[in-house]
């Protein structure tokens, strides 16, 4: 398991980092310890600004490379989650996704907003309810290929058996075979 630091000690990164702790016989006690703490705080120029937000550092760019995803995804959070899919993320203000894999059968399509924690994992599929970060992702076109069969999310799948690709490209919104596809259905 990775160090977690109780406290921070050189800076904090946002409002609810800890940066002190009491220890008392009494609450009397530990309320005159915490009346004596003090902190200087300095506003630091921002890092990451999720209304306009560039990823330094990642692939993340205005090209689209299929042989190199910008996002591996897991079936969870732990050090033996299996490897489930790929992500790719073009950023461009064009109305239309990007070419990609065959052409016209992959399913681009953009998240305006997602809710990000403060270690930049996505926590919610649009706007945040509580805590977190919500990212203006409006200007990226993304496309998931999800590698183990059963594994898709509301409106985002794509697999080579995917019941809405078409011939033609995807199907249309609204189309009844949306319905089966975010129901797990025809994997």
């Amino acid at each position: 398991l990775r160090d977690m630091p109780v406290l921070c000690w050189d800076r904090v990164r946002y409002i609810g980092d800890r940066v002190a702790a009491v220890a008392a016989e009494t609450a009397e006690a530990a309320d005159e310890a915490l009346s004596r703490i003090e902190v200087d705080y300095e506003t630091l120029p921002a890092v990451f600004d999720p209304n306009n937000p560039t990823f330094p550092g990642t692939r993340i760019d205005d090209l689209f490379s299929s042989g190199r995803p910008e996002f591996l995804m897991y079936g969870g959070n732990s050090a033996d989650s299996e490897l489930v899919g790929f992500a790719w993320y073009v950023k461009t203000t064009a109305t239309t996704p990007p070419p990609g894999f065959a052409g016209n059968n992959d399913w681009w399509h953009r998240h305006p907003t997602l809710c990000f924690n403060n270690d930049m994992r996505v926590i919610a599929n649009g706007p945040c309810t509580s805590n977190g970060t919500n990212v203006n992702l409006s200007e990226y076109w993304m496309s998931h290929a999800w590698i183990v069969e059963g594994w898709n999310t509301k409106s985002d799948v794509f697999m080579n058996h995917h019941p809405c690709l078409m011939p033609g490209g995807p199907a249309a919104d609204g189309d009844p075979c949306w319905d089966v596809a975010e129901s797990g259905g025809g994997h």
